[in-house]
């Protein structure tokens, strides 16, 4: 009875011991490295990480949402339908920031965002992708003058009515 209580004893210590010794180390990790990460669900629908930041697909491989960099390092979300088809583009460029919208026929249907001269602008195109409308700030020629400005076209393109934000001066 003994020896059964001594092995019991020392059983019970190595094992309270490993515990011990296992509890006690940290958790934390420095780094992980892999050139990709493949999380898998069980719908069928995959998120994949790597280089180029998330990219999320649904149960027929198609992508329905991106985020990380373009080819050109700059920050993108793009999200899609669930037959793959961009829907929506939040941006930056080397001008600024730029959020774009698509009809289901892949046309674009309206820009909001920052142009070349560092100024904002929003456009709204008709289901053909063509400019119909915009809110924007006036250039004159070579320099950036930056009243408001209102841009109404026709369906396909042409100007009708653009009126600026100036005031006259009588």
């Amino acid at each position: 009875m003994k020896n059964y209580f001594t092995g019991f004893f020392t059983a019970m210590c190595l094992t309270g011991s490993l515990f011990i010794l296992m509890g006690s180390r940290s958790q934390f990790h420095q780094d992980i490295i892999a050139n990709s990460i493949i999380v898998p669900n069980s719908d069928g629908s995959m998120t994949i990480l790597d280089g180029n930041g998330i990219t999320t697909y649904n149960d027929e491989g198609k992508v329905v949402s991106t985020l990380g960099k373009k080819n050109d390092e700059q920050g993108h979300l793009l999200l899609s339908n669930t037959d793959g088809n961009t829907m929506c583009y939040l941006g930056s460029g080397s001008y600024g920031g730029t959020l774009l919208t698509y009809n289901i026929r892949g046309k674009e249907t309206s820009q909001l965002g920052t142009g070349k001269r560092s100024h904002g602008g929003l456009m709204i195109y008709n289901r053909n992708g063509i400019n119909v409308a915009g809110l924007t700030t006036f250039d004159n020629g070579d320099y950036y003058r930056g009243d408001g400005g209102l841009i109404l076209n026709d369906r396909n393109g042409e100007d009708v009515w653009v009126k600026d934000g100036r005031k006259e001066i009588k």
